[in-house]
């Protein structure tokens, strides 16, 4: 009888083990998909949706805990040239090659999103304008200096960026369409920094 009950006490234990390693399995896939979902394919950063929901957060620290936000809006100069001059693949390329630019240039409390095209957001959170104005010039000398290579070519690119910086409530459109404006400013002259 002992034995019998040690059986169905052991056959209980193995299905409880079959059960938790088939749920750990799939809350691993899920996890890994719901990450996928967040992320940009050809730069493996961050994505448009990703970026509306860490901004959505970031405004509420900016009204609970009164700091700052910075949001960098960056593109690319003349990038339909590259494309057009060396093809797509090289733009893909150089596409990366900017974006690690930008992930390797922040903290880890920042986050760098592909916004589309050829244009990235850089959100700072707890940053005034005066180090959000740092990082901007970083960011644009940095790109200037890089030698993209990019076979059949080394190519020299540079990037227009808008910023602002907020430290009072504000809804994330009007911050999204403040930078916009300040990089639309930008790229009439190109390879700068403007802040509105």
């Amino acid at each position: 009888m002992i034995g019998y009950f040690a059986q169905q006490y052991f056959s209980a234990e193995i299905v409880w083990l079959v059960v938790g390693i088939i749920d750990a399995f799939f809350g691993f896939k899920c996890g890994l998909y719901i990450r996928n979902i967040f992320k940009d394919e050809l730069t493996g950063l961050y994505n448009r949706s990703f970026f509306g929901l860490f901004l959505k957060k970031v405004l509420l620290d900016v009204r609970s805990k009164k700091i700052s936000v910075s949001l960098l809006m960056v593109d690319i100069d003349d990038f339909k040239q590259v494309n057009d001059t060396y093809g797509h693949l090289v733009g893909d390329i150089v596409l990366k090659q900017i974006g690690v630019i930008l992930q390797k240039s922040i903290r880890r409390t920042d986050c760098v999103v592909r916004w589309g095209g050829e244009e990235f957001a850089v959100i700072l959170p707890d940053t005034e304008r005066e180090g959000a104005t740092r990082l901007a010039e970083r960011l644009r000398q940095s790109v200037a200096g890089f030698d993209f290579n990019s076979s059949p070519a080394i190519l020299k690119l540079t990037v227009s960026i808008g910023a602002v910086s907020l430290c009072d409530s504000v809804e994330q459109d009007d911050l999204i369409r403040q930078a916009d404006k300040a990089l639309y400013q930008a790229k009439q002259t190109k390879n700068t920094v403007v802040f509105v």
